[in-house]
């Protein structure tokens, strides 16, 4: 920025501080430090100051509240830049309850010369079709749409992944379609021997079932009974989930296939965990998975349909359960803006089960998982090919 200025600045840029060279301009100068300890952002003090705060949303209240010692002189400024996805924390106060010591400045994607234009005028800026990604996949309702393109706060509440609506619009669909392929056995086994139950779903093309929901703690039982399901529903593919204590079904499961057990069945185990495939809306594959399923039950609208949303079936003991987890996790943006949806351990915390079943049918759509070797260290995605 100092060499690309258009009138020429003074000074030499070090490393994260400008000096000028002219002993009368020696009060003018500029330092930059990143910091958590907020003692160390103290004892700065000039006739005219100038605080600077990059990424805003993610600075702690109190490193930006250490730097007050620098703002007595009438001559003192605060700038901060950010996107508008903190719940809580000093930059969203200047826009909700700090207004009478901030001028704040919106600035929506919409008035961007590229968007306004429908053309690359300024290349890095947003485009048009950026904002019409957004548009289609998330809704000019969501948090995603308000945050990132309209460049507003949003107010946080009962937002779910899946709407309720949408998912009694697919058991709806159900009987209307045919099973179709891929066939998969879809499956969120116990993560413990407590309270925890092994879910299962059958997938067949866009048709979605319950197929049973059951406690079995032995590890060896718990998979041969998985892979006779399989077998018994004609399957093509097992996906399991092997994130923590439950990687120990893939294992077995693996090994039967080994032992010629599993009639060319795929076993494909999934870490929930790992990155995303597409960083530039989600950072965990959980969350992928998620809206992934979010966009197979979205029903679109009746300008646009969705021809390829999923049917939900809403007879027998386990539809309703599965019905009601699939719209019970909330979700929201990350300090990064990233789509963060809500997981176990958050959902204990205001009294809710794990959903098993909804976990199950997630797997379902995952992106395109890539073969791999199992370590045993770091559980990406581990497939065994058909004998």
């Amino acid at each position: 920025m100092h060499a690309r200025a258009t009138r020429k600045l003074p000074g030499r840029v070090l490393s994260v501080e400008i000096k000028t060279d002219n002993a009368a301009d020696s009060d003018w100068w500029a330092l930059g430090f990143a910091s958590r300890d907020s003692n160390a952002a103290q004892g700065v003090h000039s006739e005219n100051v100038l605080i600077v705060y990059d990424e805003a949303t993610g600075i702690p209240d109190e490193i930006r509240n250490s730097m007050e010692g620098a703002l007595g002189d009438n001559n003192a400024r605060e700038l901060a830049l950010g996107n508008p996805t903190a719940d809580n924390g000093f930059f969203r106060d200047a826009w909700e309850k700090s207004q009478e010591f901030w001028h704040t400045i919106n600035i929506s994607a919409l008035r961007t010369p590229n968007v306004r234009a429908r053309k690359r005028l300024i290349p890095g800026l947003v485009g048009h079709e950026w904002v019409e990604k957004i548009r289609r996949r998330f809704g000019e309702q969501s948090p995603f749409w308000v945050c990132r393109v309209l460049g507003q706060f949003f107010n946080f509440g009962e937002e779910k992944t899946i709407p309720p609506s949408w998912v009694k619009l697919a058991q709806q669909r159900y009987h209307q379609m045919q099973d179709g392929l891929p066939r998969r056995l879809l499956v969120d086994p116990a993560a413990s021997a407590n309270n925890d139950s092994t879910g299962v779903v059958l997938q067949a093309g866009l048709r979605l079932r319950a197929v049973e929901k059951y406690q079995e703690p032995d590890t060896q039982a718990n998979a041969r009974r998985i892979l006779r399901k399989a077998i018994e529903l004609h399957c093509t593919e097992i996906r399991v989930d092997v994130t923590g204590p439950t990687k120990g079904i893939g294992d077995k499961l693996v090994e039967l296939k080994s032992q010629g057990h599993a009639n060319g069945i795929t076993i494909t185990c999934v870490g929930w965990g790992e990155s995303a495939k597409n960083p530039e809306f989600f950072d965990r594959q959980m969350d992928e998975m998620w809206f992934s399923c979010r966009d197979a039950f979205n029903p679109g609208t009746p300008e646009e349909p969705n021809l390829k949303a999923v049917g939900l079936c809403p007879d027998g003991e386990l539809a309703d359960e599965l019905a009601e987890q699939l719209s019970v996790r909330g979700y929201t943006l990350s300090k990064h803006g990233k789509i963060k949806v809500e997981s176990k351990p958050e959902l204990r915390k205001r009294g809710v089960e794990s959903p098993d079943l909804a976990d199950a049918l997630v797997m379902g759509f995952i992106p395109e998982p890539a073969p791999m070797t199992w370590s045993g260290k770091k559980s990406k995605v581990l497939t065994g090919l058909p004998s």
